[in-house]
């Protein structure tokens, strides 16, 4: 099974639209699913991610459409929870972010509005903490500048290999890759 994780997008208000080799990307990977992290702050965001296939999203703090704040789901497997993580303060604790994955009872917590991306693991727990980063490159309150990204993950229980899709700042005409493999569920 392949999911793909998205979020913090802030269409029109910090990105005029989604970088076109990004979501030629996500197309072309044809995920199964689309978790998001929210702050799409319009609707025509969540109907675009739609057509390339079915999607659950959670509300972000600049959110006005009426989204779930969490979400909890099963697959293949394996655990998967999922926040915007503005309830974590100071944004993007680990070990606060750990206190909730496991409090959800997850072995995959994807949360978003930090904008930056980034994939931890817990070995001891077999615990993995996934943000997705912001799927246009919004600038956030901490940065400006901010590579745009989406992460995919592809479930083969016990094994997630996690690949971050990025727009390099110094080739901003491809999507490089970054993978990584854990063991999270059970067989």
């Amino acid at each position: 099974m392949k999911i793909a994780a998205v979020g913090d997008f802030h269409i029109p208000s910090r990105a005029k639209n989604c970088p076109e080799q990004l979501k030629k990307k996500l197309i072309k990977e044809k995920p199964d699913l689309i978790l998001c992290t929210g702050d799409l702050t319009i609707g025509e965001v969540f109907q675009n991610l739609s057509e390339i296939a079915h999607t659950i999203v959670v509300k972000g703090n600049m959110d006005k459409i009426n989204f779930d704040r969490e979400y909890k789901g099963e697959f293949e497997g394996v655990k998967i929870g999922l926040i915007h993580g503005d309830v974590v303060s100071p944004t993007g604790i680990k070990k606060k972010l750990l206190k909730i994955a496991t409090k959800m009872g997850v072995n995959v917590l994807i949360y978003g509005h930090t904008h930056l991306s980034s994939v931890n693991y817990w070995n001891k727990k077999k615990i993995v903490l996934i943000n997705p980063g912001s799927f246009t490159g919004a600038w956030s309150e901490k940065m400006k500048s901010i590579v745009p990204s989406f992460t995919l993950l592809k479930i083969e229980n016990p094994s997630l290999t996690v690949t971050l899709n990025y727009i390099s700042p110094s080739d901003r005409d491809s999507v490089k890759e970054e993978k990584k493999s854990f063991q999270v569920g059970r067989k």
